[in-house]
């Protein structure tokens, strides 16, 4: 897989922003039992985002069908889409239990190496696309909660490894491609009370003319058999 930010044309697969409801104090710190380092949960996005074929693929997805797939552990993914036009947001509805920490990217891209190149290299090349970021705001229940860069959480990756399926995002064979490295926005929401809530996440880079624009309405249960593997 050759490096996916090297042109413009590269923010459909590239930049999903998401494709998110406080500030980002985070509700708290990260789960303890996700055992995650907080740097890398963009590269375990990205692992997890990259895995579905191009029909099943949660970024896709018009209507919210694909929300629950895989999703087993105790952080929740959102996606974005591959663009939106201002005014016409993508809407999903989709079922989440209240025990589920809900993460996700505001703005964020994946760079992956040409041979020789090292994962500094691809970090510095990230960092120059996401400097050109200039919509991150994120709406729950109606009310604006964090709107700029200081309201997100910047999270900079690791060098690691995508495995992808045949029919991928990325139109390459199936396989493991690396390395790589995850640059953006992100935001990690403590898990929601029972009941309907409604998350809009926003963000864009106007250089490229690449909106996203996406509402989930959620339906939060108690935890039972929702989760389709």
């Amino acid at each position: 897989m050759k490096r996916t930010i090297k042109t413009a044309t590269a923010a459909r697969v590239a930049l999903s922003v998401i494709f998110a409801a406080v500030p980002i104090t985070l509700h708290a710190a990260v789960p303890t039992a996700a055992n995650h380092a907080q740097r890398n949960l963009g590269a375990e996005w990205w692992q997890f985002a990259l895995s579905f074929s191009n029909a099943a693929s949660p970024i896709s997805d018009e209507t919210g069908a694909a929300c629950q797939t895989g999703q087993n552990g105790r952080i929740w993914y959102l996606f974005g889409t591959f663009g939106n036009q201002e005014g016409s947001p993508t809407v999903r509805t989709c079922i989440v239990p209240n025990d589920r920490w809900l993460f996700f990217p505001v703005a964020n891209f994946i760079c992956t190496a040409f041979p020789g190149e090292t994962a500094q290299i691809l970090r510095e090349q990230c960092a120059a696309v996401v400097a050109l970021i200039d919509l991150l705001e994120v709406t729950v229940d109606g009310t604006v909660v964090a709107n700029g860069p200081p309201g997100f959480r910047h999270l900079r990756s690791d060098a690691f490894s995508v495995v992808v399926p045949e029919d991928n995002l990325f139109g390459v064979g199936a396989g493991v491609y690396g390395p790589a490295v995850d640059d953006g926005y992100y935001m990690l929401l403590k898990p929601f009370a029972s009941g309907a809530h409604t998350v809009r996440i926003r963000g864009g880079v106007s250089a490229f003319g690449f909106l996203v624009d996406v509402i989930y309405n959620l339906d939060v249960v108690e935890p039972g058999p929702v989760i389709v593997p």
